[in-house]
């Protein structure tokens, strides 16, 4: 029995992988490329929605506020009632 006629597991060649790899690689090609336009969408929508932001009290903020204002007038009028 020669080579030739024996079953032997060959393995495939570099040109045959790359036949079957095609249709994966142009989906990756599509999905890279709506990707970089949708960054570039991103990127461009940002300065747009940048505002200056100020400084807002919240209401915790102001219940803090209020609660120490009123600390420091007990202290104060309990230091001098004395």
């Amino acid at each position: 029995m020669s080579q030739r006629e024996r079953s032997v597991f060959r393995q495939p060649r570099e040109g045959d992988l790359e036949k079957g790899l095609r249709a994966q690689y142009k989906e990756y090609e599509e999905w890279r490329a709506r990707q970089a336009a949708s960054s570039a969408q991103d990127e461009s929508k940002a300065p747009e929605k940048a505002e200056k932001k100020g400084f807002k009290l919240g209401k915790w903020d102001l219940i803090f506020l209020l609660l120490g204002l009123l600390g420091a007038m007990f202290y104060q009028s309990c230091r001098t009632g004395g």
